[in-house]
C-alpha cells in the first residue's frame, strides 16, 4: 500500500501534468514495496523519506509546546529535583547540525496559514531549532507568562476545547 498527494489553494493551478506526476509518484511508491520483507531484529542505518520526516515531526510537535514544558511532558524540559525549578534544553544541541525547524504561519501555499492565533495575537515565524540547537518553544499568552518565555502567538482552540498551543506550518 502506498500513495501520494498534493495540496493547492487554487484549483486553477492544478493541470494534467501535476495529476500525472502525483499518479506516477504513487505508483512508484507502491511498486517499491513489492517483495518487501521484515528484516532480522537489529540496529540498522536508515534513510527516511521526506514525507515520512513530516509525519515524524507531526508526532513530536507537542514536545515543542510551552504547555508540555510546563507539565514536564516535553523531552526537552525537566524539573530540577533540588530547586524545583523547571529547566529546558534551550541552547543545547538536540539534533544534527543539518536540522533547522521553524514554525511559519505565513508560508506561501501553507496548509496551516493564519495571520492571527486563537487569542487574536498577530502571528510570525518562530525559530524552534537552528543548526541542531534548540532555540525556542511555541507558546500562547498563558504559558508564555507562566514560563517567562516569549509569546509566539501559537494559541489554538477548537469550538468545544480549551485553549491550547499548536504549530501552523512546521518547516
Amino acid at each position: 500500500m502506498a500513495g501520494d498527494s498534493f495540496f493547492s489553494r487554487d484549483s486553477r493551478s492544478v493541470d494534467q501534468g501535476l495529476i500525472e506526476s502525483v499518479a506516477k509518484g504513487a505508483a512508484e511508491k507502491a511498486l517499491a514495496k513489492l517483495g518487501a520483507c521484515a528484516p532480522d531484529t537489529g540496529r540498522y542505518p536508515i534513510v527516511i523519506d521526506h514525507d515520512v520526516v513530516a509525519e515524524v515531526f507531526g508526532l513530536i510537535a507537542d514536545y515543542f509546546s510551552g504547555k508540555a514544558v510546563f507539565e514536564q511532558a516535553s523531552l526537552f524540559a525537566k524539573q530540577d529535583q533540588a530547586s524545583g525549578k523547571r529547566e529546558t534544553e534551550l541552547g543545547k544541541t538536540i539534533a544534527s547540525p543539518l536540522l533547522t525547524l521553524i514554525d511559519d504561519p505565513l508560508l506561501t501555499d501553507g496548509v496551516g496559514n493564519r495571520t492571527f492565533d486563537s487569542e487574536g495575537a498577530p502571528t510570525r515565524k518562530t525559530e524552534i531549532i537552528r543548526d541542531g540547537v534548540l532555540r525556542g518553544f511555541l507558546t500562547n499568552s498563558v504559558y508564555a507568562k507562566k514560563l517567562s518565555m516569549p509569546h509566539t502567538a501559537n494559541a489554538v482552540r477548537s469550538a468545544k476545547g480549551e485553549l491550547g498551543i499548536g504549530p501552523s506550518n512546521l518547516v
